[in-house]
């Protein structure tokens, strides 16, 4: 249960990270009506900082200190941000608020999936042959997936 307990609390620190750089990008992406550098300004910090850490501290069968697992939760988490963002305005503005498309961020969203998909085919697994880190994994995506950004 520790465990678990531990890579909920790596999720919470990874999703504050994300959140608090998100807000930033967001505003210069409203003042800029461009779509803004996602992966160099959020999701290649947030990977390198918890790789930075201790991996024997980060490792958990629950959060993998993986590139390819950090990567995907990052992108879910700020796909999520966006969603969530994109239904306040449109509920606030009315259904006729502009809102910048994203499709850049859903794109590698979509390709940070893939790549995880095929990675953890190579990662060990535990003796029921589940990986630990997927549950967290899908907990992630599909808030993500669920929702979509027109």
């Amino acid at each position: 249960m520790s465990k678990e307990n531990v890579a909920g609390t790596q999720l919470g620190l990874l999703k504050d990270y994300v959140d608090l750089h998100a807000k930033e990008l967001f505003r210069l992406c409203e003042a800029n009506r461009a779509e803004p550098e996602w992966f160099t300004s959020t999701v290649r910090p947030a990977v390198k900082l918890f790789q930075g850490w201790n991996p024997a501290v980060c490792q958990s069968r629950f959060f993998a200190n993986r590139e390819a697992f950090l990567k995907l939760i990052t992108w879910a988490e700020l796909v999520r941000l966006m969603n969530t963002t994109r239904v306040a305005v449109k509920t606030a503005q009315g259904e006729h608020a502009l809102f910048p498309q994203f499709a850049e961020l859903r794109r590698k969203f979509m390709w940070a999936k893939e790549q995880y998909n095929k990675e953890k085919k190579t990662w060990q697994t535990n003796q029921s042959g589940v990986l630990g880190c997927e549950k967290m994994a899908l907990d992630m995506v599909k808030p993500a997936t669920d929702t979509h950004f027109s």
